[in-house]
């Protein structure tokens, strides 16, 4: 147990010995997304579980409308929704120190999907895929992730495509790349490699990794609305490629601790735009960016203050193009 969750409990213990049981009311609204507007959305099952030792405290269930109120004693919970035939939703690092209504939860018709080796096809929102082992795309397939769906890492794993990824997240709903704890940690889990070309990622939010997206030969590959939000390890990147041409980076938001934010070694003709980068080190690594253009990054430090080590830096690299970015220097 880390020093933080020590002391919580600690917290908790005095404050039932002083004052008797103490609880909190926990209330909030489950809905039953094929259900809403021409049925009802009672019996979702909503479970508390002890962390770090996942011991159930309570549990309620849902009301026809979906409500739920249950009294439950201080503590750091993982909350579960689960229903037979649908796809569960977790929230996991719930500190319960005051009666708290939590956010509106829709659960969607599906189910879980664990999987391990090879993968493929199409992967759609029926199903919360729980990454039980290394997974690969094999050289010649393809793997498409529709919007919405979450891919859920279990410590150690990772994802490597030899054939096609396409995460084709919407701004209503983004493909996610996520762990598995019930309390994520940077590092939880491994990254993505990209080793050829004509990826597609849009819309993705990534986070508690050991790296960012590396990539190799991956040219042609397209990346619109990623986000990594300071979830990865203090070493990560946020995207690294190398021998890849008629790359297309833009509206990323990539917030990392590690070398670089956006790397692209041998990347020419390609385009580098519109993105927030913050970064203690380099905003744009780009090596031999022949005719690329390199335009309206926004490109920083955590405090907004220091500003990077080196914001743009592009040796080697003939008929290029760089205007319009700012730098915190």
């Amino acid at each position: 147990m880390s020093r933080n969750l020590r002391a919580l409990a600690v917290m908790m213990s005095l404050t039932s010995m002083t004052f008797g049981q103490v609880l909190y009311n926990v209330s909030g609204t489950v809905l039953l997304e094929d259900s809403v507007g021409v049925g009802t959305h009672e019996n979702v099952k909503i479970k508390f579980y002890n962390l770090p030792s996942m011991v159930v405290e309570d549990s309620t269930v849902s009301q026809n409308s979906g409500a739920y109120s249950i009294n439950v004693s201080p503590g750091y919970y993982l909350v579960e929704w689960t229903k037979d035939g649908y796809v569960p939703w977790e929230l996991g690092g719930l500190s319960l120190a005051a009666s708290t209504v939590l956010d509106e939860v829709t659960l969607i018709p599906g189910e879980v999907m664990e999987v391990s080796g090879d993968v493929s096809g199409t992967w759609t929102t029926s199903f919360v895929y729980y990454v039980m082992g290394d997974i690969t795309v094999p050289g010649g397939d393809s793997l498409t992730i529709n919007p919405g769906v979450r891919v859920k890492f279990s410590e150690g794993t990772g994802l490597t495509c030899y054939g096609k990824l396409k995460a084709l997240g919407t701004a209503d709903e983004h493909v996610l790349f996520t762990s598995r704890e019930p309390t994520p940690l940077p590092g939880d889990w491994s990254y993505i490699t990209l080793g050829t070309s004509y990826n597609t990622l849009t819309y993705v939010d990534y986070e508690w990794a050991t790296g960012g997206i590396n990539a190799f030969g991956a040219s042609g590959t397209l990346i619109d609305h990623l986000t990594i939000n300071g979830t990865l390890s203090l070493t990560a990147s946020g995207m690294s490629f190398s021998s890849s041409s008629s790359l297309t980076l833009t509206n990323n938001y990539i917030a990392v601790a590690g070398e670089k934010g956006i790397g692209a070694a041998d990347a020419t003709n390609s385009v580098i735009s519109d993105n927030t980068i913050i970064t203690p080190a380099y905003g744009i690594n780009a090596p031999n960016c022949t005719s690329c253009e390199i335009d309206g990054n926004t490109i920083t430090t955590g405090d907004n203050t220091t500003g990077p080590g080196h914001g743009i830096y592009t040796p080697s690299s003939e008929q290029i193009t760089i205007i319009n970015n700012q730098i915190v220097a």
